[in-house]
């Protein structure tokens, strides 16, 4: 039985052997295909660094964040 974590895996494979086919399996090739598609394909929304960097742009742009710990990858019952 196929899970839906499966699926994302799978994709996230698929994608992968994509990329690698079109680099000629060359990972020196990949990194700079990658780079090449950032320089060309700028992300339009703002990044930031560390925790300083989010409280700023949270109090800039009205942005409610959640302080406390996720409960993220921790096994579910």
């Amino acid at each position: 039985m196929e899970t839906k974590d499966d699926s994302i895996l799978k994709e996230l494979w698929q994608a992968k052997d994509e990329l690698a086919e079109e680099a000629g399996q060359d990972l020196h090739r990949l990194g700079e295909n990658a780079r090449q598609w950032v320089a060309t394909n700028p992300h339009p929304a703002p990044s930031v660094k560390d925790a300083n960097e989010l409280r700023a742009l949270q109090s800039t742009h009205n942005l409610a964040l959640n302080e406390e710990a996720s409960d993220y990858g921790e096994p579910q019952d």
